[in-house]
């Protein structure tokens, strides 16, 4: 216990001697201060907007895509569950996954004119990495799709890639560079 007490009053003193070194430091020189706590708001205001702009990257790659095929694309989200009142009575360790129902909608959406097709496509938050190099790991936005029928009914008609088969992807250029797979991947 002599111990313990001996240590608080050590932890104490050092604390007040580094308190003290601090606040006659920023006496001293109360530019170097502000401009400390500048840089320290400017990266966090930084990184606060990148981490906000993932967030909205699919809305950007399919405005990107609208742009350049002239098509219009609306995504359909269900509603999250903490949003959801019809569930204020499970419990909260219950899992709770949420689907949209793709033959209910084309049997709705059916006679509306502007409407020309729907097709089923997840835009996920995905960890990509390099298998060979684990410093090689980066945060991205995956796109789950059936290119086949994407082709079919007309959505993504400027592609230029062939259709994806089992256990098949594509990939962009500036993910190949960054986990640096450049030639390890296979071509079909």
């Amino acid at each position: 216990m002599e111990t313990l007490k001996a240590q608080l009053l050590e932890f104490k003193g050092t604390l007040k001697i580094i308190l003290n070194y601090v606040i006659t430091d920023i006496q001293k020189r109360p530019r170097s201060f502000k401009i400390g706590v500048f840089s320290v708001f400017i990266v966090v205001t930084f990184l606060t907007i990148l981490q906000a702009g993932l967030s909205i990257t699919p809305i950007i790659f399919i405005k990107l895509a609208e742009n350049q095929a002239g098509d219009v694309d609306l995504m359909f989200t269900p509603i999250a569950a903490e949003n959801d009142t019809r569930v204020a009575g499970a419990g909260s360790d219950t899992t709770i996954f949420r689907f949209l129902n793709l033959t209910d909608m084309e049997e709705k959406l059916k006679d509306v004119d502007v409407i020309d097709a729907i097709v089923p496509r997840w835009a996920l938050p995905v960890q990509v990495a390099n298998p060979d190099n684990e410093a090689r790991s980066y945060r991205s936005i995956g796109l789950i799709l059936d290119s086949r029928q994407e082709r079919l009914k007309g959505v993504g008609r400027n592609l230029d890639a062939e259709d994806l088969g089992k256990d098949e992807c594509w990939i962009a250029k500036n993910i190949e560079r960054l986990l640096d797979i450049q030639g390890k991947l296979k071509y079909y």
